[in-house]
C-alpha cells in the first residue's frame, strides 16, 4: 500500500517582495485554518511552542519557529524561497557569527508596527516585507507617506496581533478604505528614502560570500582614503561611525565583538552609489591591509578635521597637516602621530585611530565661551579651566589675537612678527625668542607666539636630529671627561658630563652608566675631602711653629681656620683632635 504524503489544498502563491507574515497569514486562511493552528502545523520541532504574536518574528528568524523545508514542500514552492520573503539573509551575511535573534545588524531598524499605504492594499491585501523596513516611511508606487496607525480607532498596529489581513485587529475596519486627504510627497523629499529602499531590495537578494565587520570595514576605509566625499562623511560621523571604531573593526580589536550597523552599511552604498555586489568584489591591497593591522603605521590624515569650533575648517577634511616633530611612543608604547591644523593652530595627536588635543584651546573654549576673557581674574580662569597659570596665559593670549571673548582686536607689528618668523628660521630656540627685550610682558610675547603664521613656523619647522649614540663610545667618553675633571679638580656635575657626552640623562641611566656617574661623585667628594684635611693640617702646623705661645687663645686657631670648633665636630672631628695634640706638644 502507498502511503500518500501529506500536502495542503490550497497552494498559495507568494508576491514578490511580499513578508513571510503576511504570506503565512494568508496560506492559513487560504486552506481554511486559524493562523495560530497552522504555525503549530508547521512548527520546527515538537518542543517549539507557538503562540499568535510569533507571526512577527517569522520576519527575521523564521526558522526559529517553522520548518520551511516542509511547508515549501506542501505547498510545492521551491525550496529557498520561503526563507527570502524574510530579513535573515542580511542578519546572516553581515554578522560576525551571531545568531540571528542576538544580531545587532538590523538594531532599531525592523519595525514593531504596520506601517501601510492604503491604495496598495486596495489593489492587494499583502503587506510588504520592505514595510517592516524603519527607513521606508513612503510609497515607492503611490508617492506618499506611509499611514502609521488605524484611522478608525487610531490605535497603532502591532504586529503581533495581526491575524488577518488588510484589517485592523482591533476595531476590525478595512485598511484599505482608510485613504486621507492624498498628499503626494515631492521629490527631494524622497530621494534618499527611495535610494536606500533599493538598496535594501539588493541586499535582501544578496548571497555572495559573507561579509563580517572586519572585511566591510577594511573595505569602507580603503574606498574614503580614494574618495574624499566618503572621507569628509566618515570624519563628521555622517556614516552612522566614527573612524575610531571602523579601525577598531578593521584590525579586529573590538573589545566586545560586534557587528556593522546596517544602517551605516546603507549611508555607505547610498553616497559612494556603489552596488553590493560592487563592494563584495571589491578588493583591498595587501599592504593596505597591512597598514590598516598596524599600529604603528602612519595613518591617513585626510581622515580627520580640526574640532575647533571657530576654525573655517571645522569638520572639514585637509587642514590637518603632519607636524615636522613626528611622532612618539605614549603608555603604550603605541606611537603618537602629531597633526595640527593649518588654519587655528590646533595641535591634535593620532592615536590607535583617535584624534586627540594637544594644545588643551578647545577645552579652554569650552570653558570660557560664555565669558568675557579679557575681564577675568587669573584665579577666576583657573576656576573655570581647570588649567595652571602658565597653561592660561596661553589660552587667553591665544584667543585675544582672534578677538574670540574680547570686543577688540590685538594690533600686530609686523616688523616684531617678521623677527620672530626669522628667529625661528635661523634656528633659534622659543625660550631664546622669549628672552628678548622687545616684549613689554609676557602676554606680549603670547600675543606674537600664537599668531597663526609663527604657529605654522614653529609646527612645520624641521628639526634636525642628531646622530645616534654609541654606547661603548659614549661610555669610553664618559670615563675621560670624568678623569679630566679630576686632574683639573673641577666639580664634577650632570649638566658638565651631559653637555659632554651629548646624550640625555635617561639615555645614560638605560645604558648602566648613572652608577658610574654617581661612584665618580663620591670619589671626587672623598678626594677633595681629603685635600681639605690635609690643607687644614699644614695651616696649624704653620700657626703652632710660627705664632703659637702659650698665652694665646684656643679661639685664634679656629680664626685662622675659618671654623668652629662645632663645625668641625660635625665636619672633620679628626681636625679638633690634631689641634689638641699640637697644642699639648707645644
Amino acid at each position: 500500500m502507498v502511503r500518500l504524503e501529506p500536502t495542503l489544498t490550497v497552494k498559495v502563491i507568494p508576491y514578490e517582495g511580499e513578508a513571510l507574515s503576511s504570506f503565512i497569514i494568508r496560506a492559513a486562511h487560504g486552506n481554511g485554518a486559524r493562523v495560530e493552528w497552522f504555525m503549530k502545523h508547521y512548527r520546527r520541532s515538537a518542543s517549539t511552542i507557538i503562540h499568535l504574536s510569533d507571526i512577527s518574528k517569522l520576519d527575521y528568524v523564521p526558522e526559529n519557529i517553522l520548518n520551511l523545508n516542509l511547508l515549501e514542500k506542501h505547498l510545492s514552492l521551491a525550496k529557498g524561497v520561503l526563507r527570502q520573503m524574510s530579513f535573515i539573509n542580511i542578519l546572516t551575511h553581515f554578522s560576525d557569527g551571531s545568531k540571528p535573534e542576538d544580531s545587532r545588524v538590523m538594531r532599531g531598524l525592523i519595525r514593531k508596527t504596520l506601517a501601510y499605504c492604503p491604495q496598495c492594499l486596495v489593489e492587494r491585501a499583502t503587506y510588504p516585507l520592505l514595510w517592516r523596513f524603519q527607513g521606508m516611511d513612503y510609497c515607492q508606487k503611490h508617492r506618499t507617506a506611509l499611514m502609521q496607525s488605524c484611522m478608525k480607532c487610531k490605535k497603532q498596529l502591532m504586529y503581533s496581533s495581526i491575524y488577518l489581513m488588510g484589517f485592523c485587529p482591533y476595531c476590525k475596519s478595512r485598511l484599505a478604505s482608510q485613504v486621507a486627504e492624498e498628499k503626494i510627497i515631492q521629490e527631494p523629499c524622497i530621494n534618499e528614502s527611495f535610494g536606500k529602499v533599493k538598496i535594501m531590495e539588493q541586499l535582501l537578494q544578496f548571497n555572495s560570500v559573507i561579509m563580517n565587520s572586519q572585511r566591510l570595514a577594511r573595505k569602507i576605509i580603503y574606498v574614503a582614503s580614494l574618495n574624499a566625499k566618503v572621507a569628509e562623511l566618515l570624519v563628521g560621523d555622517l556614516l552612522g561611525i566614527s573612524y575610531e571604531n571602523l579601525l577598531q573593526h578593521a584590525r579586529g580589536t573590538m573589545s566586545t565583538k560586534r557587528s556593522i550597523h546596517l544602517n551605516v552599511i546603507l549611508n555607505f552604498l547610498y553616497h559612494t552609489e556603489i552596488s553590493i555586489n560592487e563592494l563584495s568584489n571589491l578588493e583591498v591591497p595587501v599592504d593596505y591591509k597591512e597598514r590598516m593591522s598596524h599600529r604603528n603605521v602612519e595613518p591617513d590624515i585626510n581622515l580627520y578635521s580640526c574640532s575647533a569650533l571657530w576654525c573655517s575648517s571645522y569638520a572639514q577634511t585637509g587642514s590637518l597637516r603632519s607636524t615636522k616633530s613626528g611622532f612618539k611612543y605614549n603608555q603604550n608604547r603605541v606611537l603618537d602621530f602629531y597633526v595640527f591644523c593649518y588654519e587655528c593652530g590646533c595641535e591634535y595627536a593620532i592615536s590607535e585611530g583617535k584624534l586627540r588635543e594637544r594644545s588643551d584651546f578647545i577645552r579652554g573654549y569650552s570653558a570660557l565661551a560664555d565669558q568675557p576673557i579679557q575681564d577675568l581674574t587669573w584665579r577666576e580662569i583657573a576656576t573655570y579651566t581647570g588649567f595652571s597659570l602658565a597653561k592660561n596665559k596661553r589660552i587667553r593670549a591665544y584667543f585675544t589675537v582672534r578677538g574670540i571673548g574680547s570686543d577688540c582686536s590685538f594690533i600686530y607689528e609686523q616688523e616684531r612678527i617678521d623677527a620672530f618668523l626669522k628667529g625661528i628660521q635661523d634656528g633659534l630656540r622659543i625660550a631664546k625668542i622669549k628672552e628678548w627685550n622687545c616684549w613689554e610682558t609676557e602676554e606680549h610675547y603670547f600675543c606674537y607666539r600664537y599668531h597663526i603664521h609663527v604657529m605654522r613656523a614653529i609646527l612645520e619647522k624641521v628639526n634636525a636630529k642628531p646622530p645616534r649614540k654609541n654606547k661603548i663610545e659614549t661610555e669610553r667618553l664618559l670615563i675621560s671627561v670624568c678623569e679630566e675633571l679630576l686632574d683639573k679638580n673641577q666639580k664634577i656635575t650632570n649638566p658638565v658630563l651631559l653637555e659632554a657626552v651629548g646624550v640625555s640623562m635617561q639615555t645614560l641611566a638605560k645604558w648602566g652608566l648613572k652608577e658610574y656617574i654617581d661612584a665618580m661623585k663620591q670619589h671626587q667628594k672623598k678626594l677633595l675631602y681629603e685635600h681639605k684635611i690635609r690643607a687644614l693640617k699644614a695651616e696649624i702646623d704653620t700657626f703652632f711653629e710660627d705664632r703659637w705661645h702659650v698665652h694665646m687663645k684656643m679661639n685664634e686657631v679656629y680664626q685662622l681656620l675659618g671654623y668652629s670648633q662645632s663645625q668641625l665636630c660635625s665636619y672633620a672631628p679628626e681636625i679638633n683632635t690634631y689641634i689638641r695634640q699640637k697644642r699639648f706638644y707645644n
